[in-house]
């Protein structure tokens, strides 16, 4: 897909998640009036329509936001989660290692000085953002059931469906276009293998009964597939 073909599916997603950002202002009692909402929003979607992009996009955003739909009566601050996904992958640069800082940054920047709520709320969302990398790799460690929630949710794309999977995984494969494609493949074995071998794979028991089973099997088909292309 191109830039300019991927910027039209962005633009596909930015008509369903408009209304989502609207709701989502007006339960939270964001300031000014729905224009201005309008506004913030296509401050935020200009992020992710920035080039380079094929996974964190707003198709991503709106498949998060699907899944949070899914849990909400269980999740304890189901605002604070949704704000989460929102800036989650806002900053992105492949070569970077401080995006989730920087995202957490704009969200906290954007919910207290444009969106005028209050600091200790977007210091709650901004801590799930910025540490959300860390949870990833360290999923033993003690963290709020709202950081449980939003990275399940986030990663519930392993546990789906095989077309899903396939997607997600080519599109993050395509974010890494730059590097030489059999470091490439090392680099996603590991990162599948460790997927394969973390223990809770899923934090929540929702997320554990539905999506666990599958995500073993897709991991499992796509480390065979990278090795087999190792191999030839």
């Amino acid at each position: 897909m191109t830039y300019s073909a991927n910027q039209a599916m962005n633009v596909f997603w930015e008509n369903e998640l408009l209304d989502k950002w609207l709701a989502l202002c007006a339960g939270i009692s964001v300031k000014g009036n729905s224009q201005y909402h309008y506004d913030l929003f296509k401050r935020l979607v200009y992020y992710y329509n920035q080039p380079g992009r094929y996974y964190r996009t707003l198709d991503h955003i709106r498949y998060c936001l699907v899944k949070l739909d899914e849990v909400r009566e269980l999740v304890p601050n189901p605002y604070i989660v949704e704000l989460a996904i929102w800036f989650h992958n806002a900053i992105y640069k492949v070569w970077a290692d401080d995006n989730e800082e920087g995202s957490a940054d704009l969200a906290i920047f954007f919910i207290t000085k444009l969106m005028g709520l209050d600091t200790l709320f977007a210091m709650r969302v901004g801590y799930l953002v910025k540490n959300s990398a860390y949870f990833k790799n360290s999923p033993k460690i003690h963290i709020t059931r709202d950081a449980e929630f939003f990275l399940d949710i986030d990663l519930s794309w392993i546990g789906d469906t095989e077309d899903v999977f396939d997607r997600n995984n080519i599109n993050v494969k395509r974010e890494f276009d730059w590097m030489d494609p059999g470091e490439l493949r090392i680099k996603q074995i590991v990162m599948f293998d460790f997927f394969l071998k973390r223990e809770p794979f899923y934090l929540t028991e929702y997320f554990l009964d539905k999506y666990k089973a599958q995500a073993r099997v897709n991991i499992e088909r796509a480390i065979r597939e990278l090795t087999q292309q190792s191999a030839s």
